[in-house]
């Protein structure tokens, strides 16, 4: 029937098909299943094209380094993963993949690594932040990641597992505003804001010497515990329907299986009135891209499975450009919150406690710490600090007394000792990462856009000084 050319003579039952190949014998009668018809306005012929195919995706090995181009669909997998065997021992591998101006999408359905204490692990990083840790069975979800991946997977001498095969594909500029972001997005919100007022708490009006907070004093404070614990060992705050805030090193090294965030969680435990905090699960964890060991840029962001519903609790809210204007808050009577030791060598408390402090001068401060940078900020009042256990909590103030509206100003971090004469607290401050803060977490929505604000993006400077990570 199909010959080297077309007939001349087609009758309207007949279907004219075009492509690069024609059906053969053993396909009459086969459905077209992938093909698209287009029907011709002249007369009753329909004319068949064949849709292009993607092309299969082509299996890296450990050591690739590639720029991914177009729609380019590249698999990720461990050694031995397609012979069906058990990958091997003190193992490393890394994988480098380049896509400037693009976003790509990392996807790992089938993720089996050996669960013992996670020596076996696998971690993903864009550049843009601190590497995400993985290990178990869960593996990377839809993660995404901002012109380059760096891929590396690690074995220990013990127990080797099944692996994995991960997908790494391109996405056009309209498909990845919906997704998770692994690092820094371009804009301000990508979700409507909320019909929500940040910053209101609900009764209108570890932390040494501080006092009990009121059932929905601080509804913005989280605390981050461990899976099936209920004491927070750091705390956070909330600041849209999705995200987290909190000091990197709090999660750096943690893996967002083992991690969950307690909200409404004046009392940590059931009280007699039967009241328990509500748990989220936590999907993804953030730290900012410059965080290093000398706690400079101590920020991190924690993505929850579920959004929070505004309607029932507040965020806080977050500086705006004229607070950046206005200078570093000096003398401003902040407070700070947490779960933290009441004294330094006291234990953590089972309910949400607050402190006053004032805030000092960065220059006042270097000469407590011979090495302050201007993403720190420094709180103290006599007998009064933050302690152990407090780190990652808020430290914010009211900045609009007529609609008692509270402004985040400073992350917990560290200090030498607790409540210490001479030595304040340090807090991460808020104005130096706003800009880092918007754009990754523009996926979560606000109860109200603080607009553009500048960060500065210059190098920490080594701070040589024993520090007491807040923890």
């Amino acid at each position: 029937m199909w010959g080297s050319r077309f007939s001349l003579f087609v009758t309207f039952a007949i279907i004219c098909v075009k492509g690069a190949r024609s059906s053969t014998d053993n396909e009459e009668g086969t459905p077209w299943g992938s093909a698209a018809f287009h029907f011709l306005t002249n007369n009753s012929i329909a004319h068949l094209v064949r849709q292009p195919e993607r092309p299969t995706p082509k299996i890296m090995p450990c050591g690739t380094s590639h720029e991914l181009l177009g729609d380019e669909e590249v698999l990720v997998e461990s050694v031995n993963f397609s012979k069906k065997q058990f990958y091997p021992n003190s193992h490393i591998c890394e994988w480098n993949f380049m896509f400037p101006g693009r976003r790509a999408k990392l996807s790992c359905p089938n993720f089996h690594l050996t669960e013992f204490l996670c020596l076996d692990h696998v971690l993903v990083g864009d550049g843009a932040a601190i590497q995400n840790h993985y290990c178990g069975k869960h593996g990377p979800r839809e993660v995404i990641l901002v012109g380059k991946m760096t891929m590396r997977f690690s074995t220990s001498a013990f127990f080797p597992g099944v692996g994995f095969r991960c997908s790494l594909v391109l996405l056009n500029n309209a498909d990845d505003d919906d997704h998770i972001t692994d690092g820094v997005n371009s804009g301000v919100s990508a979700v409507e804001p909320s019909p929500c007022s940040c910053g209101i708490n609900k009764i209108g009006t570890k932390v040494v010497n501080g006092t009990e907070t009121q059932q929905g004093e601080v509804p913005w404070q989280t605390g981050l515990v461990r899976t099936n614990e209920s004491v927070p060992f750091c705390g956070g705050s909330l600041i849209n329907d999705r995200y987290v805030l909190t000091a990197a090193h709090c999660v750096v090294g943690r893996t967002p299986y083992n991690l969950e965030v307690i909200l409404n969680a004046d009392k940590t435990e059931v009280d007699h009135e039967g009241f328990l905090p509500d748990r989220y699960s936590v999907l993804q964890i953030i730290a900012h891209r410059n965080y290093s060991a000398s706690l400079d840029y101590d920020a991190a962001l924690i993505k929850l499975e579920r959004r929070v519903d505004l309607t029932k609790t507040a965020p806080v809210c977050l500086p705006s450009v004229d607070d950046i204007e206005k200078g570093g808050y000096v003398g401003v009577s902040a407070t700070v919150t947490g779960w933290g030791y009441t004294k330094e060598d006291g234990e953590l408390s089972a309910t949400l406690r607050k402190a006053s402090v004032s805030v000092l001068s960065n220059e006042d401060c270097k000469s407590k710490y011979s090495k302050i940078t201007k993403r720190m900020l420094c709180a103290a009042s006599p007998g009064t600090d933050a302690c152990q256990g407090d780190s990652g909590g808020p430290l914010f103030f009211e900045s609009n007394s007529k609609l008692k509206k509270h402004t985040q100003i400073g992350i917990v971090s560290w200090g030498i000792g607790c409540a210490r004469p001479e030595r304040p607290g340090v807090y991460t401050r808020v104005t130096e990462i706003l800009k880092w803060i918007w754009r990754t977490g523009r996926d979560g929505s606000y109860c109200k856009l603080a607009g553009d604000a500048v960060e500065n993006h210059n190098e920490f400077k080594e701070v040589t000084i024993q520090k007491t990570q807040r923890v």
